[in-house]
């Protein structure tokens, strides 16, 4: 028994060590990258004036009580009287903000990564995957249309081929939106087995939804969209016991919701 605490205490022991070995290491990597951090952060010189001017730089020469010469960006140097100086400081340098530019027309593209909950009148699937590509055209009222093509996870796989629009509400870097896309299913599988093996052909499908999108830049952006998806899915196989062919049609009633990026 006192052998067994004893390898109980030196286990204890090594595993708070152990610890505070690695508690050390992560606290001094994290004063490391503080340290990193604050001395990588780059200040210039500002000089307000009483005028209300404001002049960033590199202060090349100050004389007390006398004057201050500043380099501004670009190279000139202007040299300013004690009198004129309201407060000299130590800034983060100034960055200018840049307006966004919307493009009032042309090409756009959009790639999404899509999530369908729910399944259709013969099975059910809790979650399945969709991806999608969009390739059409803006108009200057806010209007997009375009053709959309990718991969839908039915019972088998399939190629949508559809027409889609879409109309923001603001003409600005962020948007709510509406989309509507519809159109034909081309399977890939053209056989699913269970009991008997279905010869898949396709079928329609629509897909209402409302959007956000936000710009990064005046080329790209973040897009994101939520709604409903209605597809149809027919198939037919041949009955041997009855010596006939037997049609099926599918529907799928499912939440749909998609992230990804849209170009422009």
């Amino acid at each position: 028994m006192r052998q067994l605490n004893f390898r109980n205490n030196h286990l204890y022991v090594l595993s708070s060590w152990l610890k505070d070995k690695y508690m050390r290491i992560f606290i001094t990597g994290l004063l490391l990258c503080l340290v990193i951090s604050v001395s990588a952060q780059k200040t210039e010189d500002v000089v307000y004036l009483k005028n209300g001017s404001i002049l960033r730089g590199k202060i090349i020469e100050m004389v007390p009580d006398q004057y201050v010469k500043i380099q501004i960006a670009g190279g000139s140097i202007f040299v300013f009287q004690n009198s004129e100086i309201q407060y000299i400081s130590k800034e983060a340098p100034f960055k200018a903000v840049k307006n966004y530019e919307t493009k009032s027309c042309g090409y756009f593209n959009a790639a999404s990564l899509g999530f369908l909950i729910g399944g259709s009148s013969w099975y059910y699937n809790p979650v399945s995957l969709t991806v999608s590509v969009t390739n059409g055209y803006k108009w200057q009222n806010k209007v997009y249309a375009g053709l959309t093509t990718g991969f839908e996870f039915l019972r088998v796989v399939a190629i949508p081929l559809k027409i889609e629009g879409r109309w923001d509400v603001f003409d600005s870097r962020i948007s709510p939106y509406l989309k509507l896309n519809a159109g034909y299913l081309l399977p890939l599988d053209g056989k699913q087995t269970e009991e008997w093996d279905y010869n898949y052909t396709g079928g329609f499908g629509i897909t209402p939804a409302v959007g956000f999108r936000s710009y990064f830049n005046n080329n790209s952006g973040f897009d994101m969209n939520f709604g409903y998806r209605y597809e149809e899915l027919f198939s037919k196989r041949y009955d041997s016991y009855y010596q006939t062919e037997i049609e099926r049609r599918e529907i799928f009633n499912r939440v749909y919701f998609s992230i990804g990026f849209i170009f422009k």
